[in-house]
């Protein structure tokens, strides 16, 4: 059974890869739409991360521009008025991506089937703006062959990587299988760190439901690859009252799964003092709007430290963490400090030193050549209608 149940799915995906090409192979009687743009986010996704820049960036730049937003059928709503939404995966997506200029997108694209066009030009923005755990080539062993030919040839599309400091430029030439331009800009979905307004922040709590007053710690760790819940064992109450003791104040948690074990929400012991916010739609929305951030292994520890979020890791699988992955940066020498347990965290809330946290990371991000300033989907936006307009060459990668 298990073998007949093989053969159907590789027989299902063969067929998908050959409808696609036939979408691409027709649209090649057309010229290529140079008035069209084609965004996604992590796998048809909701509208967010550094292509929701970019989207709003070039909506305010040029307003008759055709933007097209492709997402599954669940995430349509999040798609604003404006920008065309797309169902992820369609014979009108694919026409959509065999016909624009220009693609953006924050992860690989699924390549079976599908094929760039000479003139295209595709901006891979990636997902994150630092990286603390292994990733791509560094982490090769553990990637499924799928995900590696998926990766490699979209590698090779791509024409434009972006990169918020020296250390992640690096890593875009070293273990991305990428030989193309890398612009130093920031990353787009970080601009609203340094742009958002005390009203707009107060619209966030609003729609969080936070009674005014309080004050908020956000728990937002990385996801296990075996999706498992045990290294979550936070002891959201006594948090809550070592927070209150230190820093004065009537505290609440909210909780933000990451994306790969969203459907887990519920399993999270929520209370009226711990609340979800896992399905907000726009995480760097967040950051500014809480007080304090705890996290593990997730690059939001270096995204809050850039507005200087106090922030704290708490990770009770360190070893087996990290000889799964492995880790770019030294977690124990960090200027976020450790806890590998309850315990230890509630007494690194209580030894916190704003001052010595300050200098740390004016360290880090001077070691690491750190360029976020808030201008990152600015710069992208330019660099896009710049290539619509015949004003940049596009290289036929």
């Amino acid at each position: 059974m298990e073998k007949v149940v093989r053969w159907l799915t590789v027989a299902r995906n063969y067929a998908k890869a050959a409808w696609i090409r036939a979408i691409m192979l027709a649209a090649r009687v057309l010229p290529l739409n140079r008035n069209k743009v084609v965004l996604e986010s992590y796998y048809g996704g909701g509208f967010g991360d550094n292509s929701k820049a970019v989207a709003i960036s070039l909506m305010e730049k040029r307003p008759g521009l055709e933007l097209v937003w492709a997402a599954k059928p669940e995430n349509r709503n999040t798609v604003p008025e404006g920008i065309r939404y797309v169902r992820y995966r369609s014979a009108r997506h694919i026409w959509d991506l065999a016909t624009a200029a220009v693609w953006v997108d924050n992860a690989r694209k699924q390549h079976s089937g599908l094929t760039k066009r000479r003139g295209q030009y595709y901006i891979q923005c990636w997902h994150g703006g630092y990286s603390f755990k292994k990733i791509e080539q560094d982490v090769e062993d553990h990637l499924s062959r799928a995900y590696l030919e998926n990766a490699k040839w979209d590698a090779k599309a791509t024409d434009l990587m972006l990169s918020g400091n020296d250390f992640f430029s690096e890593l875009c030439r070293t273990v991305f299988w990428y030989d193309g331009e890398v612009m130093k800009c920031g990353s787009p979905r970080l601009d609203v760190l340094f742009n958002i307004t005390e009203d707009q922040i107060r619209a966030v709590r609003s729609r969080l439901d936070i009674p005014e007053g309080r004050k908020i710690v956000l728990y937002a760790p990385t996801f296990r690859v075996d999706k498992s819940m045990a290294s979550y064992a936070l002891d959201f109450h006594r948090v809550l009252r070592q927070l209150e003791q230190d820093m004065g104040g009537c505290w609440l948690f909210l909780v933000r799964l990451h994306p790969n074990i969203a459907d887990k929400a519920d399993a999270i012991p929520y209370s009226d003092d711990v609340r979800s916010a896992t399905h907000y739609p726009d995480l760097y929305e967040l950051i500014p709007a809480v007080d304090v951030v705890i996290t593990d292994y997730s690059s939001i520890m270096f995204e809050a430290g850039l507005i200087r979020k106090p922030t704290f890791l708490f990770a009770t699988d360190l070893a087996d963490y990290m000889g799964d992955r492995g880790l770019y940066f030294d977690i124990r020498n960090m200027p976020f400090p450790l806890a590998e347990s309850n315990e230890a965290l509630l007494e690194n809330l209580h030894r916190f030193d704003p001052a010595a946290y300050e200098e740390a990371l004016k360290k880090l991000y001077a070691d690491t050549g750190a360029c976020e300033n808030g201008t990152a989907a600015a710069a992208v936006a330019d660099r896009v209608l710049a290539v619509l307009d015949r004003k940049y060459p596009v290289s036929g990668r």
